[in-house]
């Protein structure tokens, strides 16, 4: 099975080409059903190789995380994929310099609008589960417990993200109207 997400070197070929401020598109993906909901990701070279990373969507290009000033967007290694058949998503995760392991965001459009599902864990994501309710994103969280062996991140389209930290021992099968995605 291809890896749905692609690691992305810096591109530092790329500032001379595209110029001085943008270092260029890392990504473009149409979100939702069809793919009509268009997002880009966009790098600006931050010195010493590293890049801000910025989201363009709905008229706008705003930081990833926090605002433009600050070093929450600040990444020095990025994987990014825009994956799905008939529903599109983007994911996107990396090393940021404000925080000491792999950060990152699962984006959907649905019911005309974005849903983000923002994440913070030592591995990688490694599987979405999409339902018309939300979503729900599975990371390897490396305890010893085999009742906690997944972190489950939640995403619920009536109340956005949860703050609630949850934990899985395996999981799930996709129930009847959910799609999964493997990210790994």
């Amino acid at each position: 099975m291809r890896s749905v997400l692609r690691f992305l070197a810096v591109m530092a070929g790329c500032v001379a080409a595209c110029g001085a401020s943008w270092a260029g598109e890392l990504e473009h993906c149409g979100l939702g059903p069809g793919g009509h909901y268009p997002v880009a990701v966009l790098a600006r070279p931050a010195g010493a190789g590293d890049q801000i990373i910025y989201l363009r969507h709905g008229g706008r290009t705003s930081a990833l995380f926090g605002n433009a000033d600050s070093e929450d967007s600040r990444a020095s290694q990025l994987k990014t994929g825009c994956i799905g058949q008939g529903e599109k998503l983007l994911v996107l995760a990396g090393e940021f310099y404000s925080s000491g392991y792999p950060k990152g965001i699962l984006l959907r459009y649905q019911g005309g609008r974005v849903q983000r599902l923002d994440f913070a864990e030592r591995a990688y994501p490694h599987m979405a589960y999409l339902s018309a309710g939300g979503m729900r994103l599975y990371i390897a969280s490396g305890r010893p417990d085999a009742a906690q062996k997944w972190t489950v991140y939640r995403y619920d389209a009536a109340a956005g993200q949860s703050m609630d930290e949850e934990y899985a021992c395996c999981l799930p099968r996709p129930r009847k109207g959910e799609t999964r995605y493997r990210l790994d």
